[in-house]
Parts: structure tokens; sequence; C-alpha cells
């Protein structure tokens, strides 16, 4: 791998102030547009937003690669991470790979001074790597599959800014793993996720999760000391996407995908939602955000006001993260921002 130092570039593209909030219309849920600076036909990976800054991957178009197995890979086809001042408009390059091939990146993200994201170059397992935005350095690998163990090919990491936290297999069970200063820790007993690779989310150190019953699993919220507390008395058939903030926990509650089920986690009222077909949702602060790929379908919980907002003709809306204040999804070049404004 090839250690590439900063570079800074002035870019055209639309300016749009990502941090603040002007809430428009009758409803506090702002909806805002980031456009990447990238060339044509380069394809944009995972990204992370910092304030008014996203980092981001890209791999270049490979041009005759494509249907031409003989051509050359040169060095210009290389992944590459960026850095974006939407506010000023300033790109700059952070670090390219130089490994013959173009890797690909995955679940960005931005703890303390280092941004991190799991790559595929080893065949063996899951890397996560870094770069340290303080000192300007590539760190290369910070954990990987073999401080768990060789069961885990993909994990899908999550930070809360100061620790990166993960599910992972171990012996045949699904456990909660923590990263920070350096150590991997295991931090609870097996939790049931319907699948290992789902991405865990956590409030204030307070993470969401199932546990198995006799008649069924049960919906959670783990300490930090790895202590499981019940949100409620209920059963449920199926459990996946389980999501969590200051008054909510959410989840999807059948297997067809289909139904979303909130629960206050003060007053215990449990309410189920028909969504019909769609790809993730997001919880955000009293808002369900429900991506249907061309569009994305609005739920306050509070109002009951439900309604549409988005609509695309082209391409489609990719994974909608949820990152606390805020919910993200890309389509092309464009990372799309939902945030509350009403506080």
């Amino acid at each position: 791998m090839k250690f590439i130092f900063k570079l800074v570039f002035v870019v055209s593209a639309v300016i749009v102030v990502l941090t603040g909030c002007e809430a428009t219309d009758d409803s506090f849920l702002q909806v805002r547009t980031v456009v990447l600076p990238v060339e044509a036909d380069d394809s944009v990976g995972s990204y992370w937003i910092d304030g008014d800054v996203v980092y981001y991957s890209v791999n270049p178009s490979v041009g005759e690669l494509e249907i031409n197995e003989a051509a050359e890979f040169t060095s210009d086809m290389n992944t590459k991470i960026y850095q974006y001042d939407n506010l000023r408009g300033e790109k700059s390059l952070l670090y390219q790979y130089d490994i013959g091939w173009q890797v690909d990146v995955n679940d960005m993200g931005l703890c303390g001074d280092i941004l991190y994201w799991d790559d595929n170059v080893n065949k063996d397992g899951f890397q996560v790597v870094g770069y340290d935005l303080k000192e300007n350095k590539f760190l290369g690998t910070i954990f990987s599959f073999e401080d768990i163990g060789d069961e885990n090919l993909v994990i899908t990491p999550e930070t809360d800014g100061e620790k990166i936290y993960f599910s992972a297999i171990d012996e045949g069970g699904i456990y909660v793993y923590e990263y920070r200063d350096g150590v991997v820790s295991k931090i609870n007993e097996e939790i049931y996720l319907s699948s290992a690779y789902e991405h865990l989310d956590s409030y204030n150190g307070t993470y969401v999760v199932a546990v198995q019953g006799d008649d069924g699993y049960q919906i959670a919220e783990m300490t930090k000391d790895g202590r499981i507390n019940p949100v409620d008395s209920l059963s449920y058939e199926y459990v996946s996407l389980l999501q969590i903030n200051e008054k909510y926990v959410s989840f999807l509650s059948d297997e067809s995908r289909d139904e979303i089920t909130v629960i206050n986690r003060k007053s215990k009222q449990t309410t189920s939602f028909e969504v019909g077909s769609f790809f993730n949702y997001g919880l955000l602060d009293n808002y369900i955000i429900i991506n249907c790929n061309d569009h994305f379908r609005i739920i306050n919980l509070e109002s009951g006001e439900d309604y549409e907002e988005a609509h695309i003709e082209d391409g489609f809306y990719l994974w909608l993260f949820d990152r606390g204040e805020m919910c993200t999804s890309l389509n092309d070049n464009e990372i799309l921002i939902f945030r509350n404004c009403s506080e």
C-alpha cells in the first residue's frame, strides 16, 4: 500500500451548508443534498459526514478493462480516499491504494481523529484500516478477523466517536464487540441478530439487541457493561434491523419485511406500521424514514403525518444510514441528508 500526502484541489460543485437547520414548510425534517466532486464514470463507495466535511472512497473508471481482460490496470485506476470540504468547495486526496486492483471500501467512520473503513484486501477475513487525520498518516490495519476468529469474513463496524463497535460470530454464537485504544473486547453474553452482519445501533452507550426466549425473541437494551434489560414483556417471531434513540426502539417485525414496529421506551406503548416493499429504514428522533429505492416515505411518530420525499427518476438510493443526528443515503455521487430541525 502506498501513502499519499494530502493534495488540495478547488472544485466546482453545488455548495450546501450541512450544519445548522432551517425548517421549511410545516415540517421540522430538513432534507438536503451534497454533491460529491467525482469524474465522469467514477464510482463513489463508502462515505462519512463530519460537519461540513465529507470523507469518501472512489473507484475510478477502469476503461477498457470492463470489456478487455488483456488491457492494462494503470495507477490512475487505483481506489482513492478523499476529503471534501463542502463549505469551501475543496477536495483533498488522503490516501491511494497501490495493489494492482480496485478495493471494495465499506462502512467508513470517524472515531476520534481516526478515519477508518473496512476493505477486502485480506482475502482470509475482514480487516479495518485507519487513517490518522491529525498526523496525516495511513495506519494500515487497526483490527481484523485475527482479533476475533476465522469465522468472520465480513463485519459492519459502527462508531459513536469514542469507540468502534460491531457484531461478530464466536463459536457459533453472535456477540457484540468493541474496539478502543487498540484493543478489541467482547462485552456481552450471546444475543440474537437475524444476521451477524447487521448494523448494530446504540444510543448514549446503550445497544438495542434481541434475545431468544421460549416464545420467540424479546427486544432488550444492553448497557455498557453487558447487562441485558428487556424493553417490554412481548415476544416476537421475527426481529431485524433494530434501531434506538432517546425516545424509541424500532425493528422489522415481519419476515416478509413489510412491517415496522416501534416501542416507546418510556410508556412501553407498541405501534406497528405496514409499510409495503422497501429497502431499509432509519429512526431519526420521532421520524421513521423508509427507503423505497426511488423515494422516501416519512412517518412522524408524534403527529401521525405520513408523506413522501425526494423522488428520483434515474438510479436508486443505496443503504440509508442512521448517524444519530442525521440519516443519509447515496445516489450516484449525491448524498441525501435528513436532519431534525425541531430542536
